[in-house]
């Protein structure tokens, strides 16, 4: 099977219609990261209680996913301790094929 699209390294390589979904793609994280930023202003000029609503929510949001990648980060981290220790090559000569 051949993917064309599996093999696309830059925008230029595209023709038509595909060129401009691929630049849509890349345009797209940026273009919401700003914009969320913009409407953040404008909400909190228009109806500010709302924006701070919004502002205590989503910092709350950030501290949990935080505390959640920590507490999987240090689980993770004493596992790797755990396999360092392990001599790899003992134990593959100890399989049996």
């Amino acid at each position: 099977m051949d993917f064309k699209y599996l093999r696309v390294g830059r925008a230029s390589e595209l023709e038509g219609g595909e060129r401009r979904f691929y630049r849509y793609l890349e345009i797209l994280p940026g273009f919401l990261a700003v914009g969320t930023l913009v409407s953040l202003f404008f909400v909190s000029w228009l109806i500010p209680v709302w924006a701070s609503f919004f502002i205590i929510a989503f910092d709350l949001y950030w501290v949990i996913k935080t505390f959640y990648l920590s507490i999987h980060l240090r689980t993770n981290w004493r596992k790797m301790r755990h396999y360092i220790k392990i001599d790899w090559r003992e134990r593959l000569a100890s399989l049996k094929h």
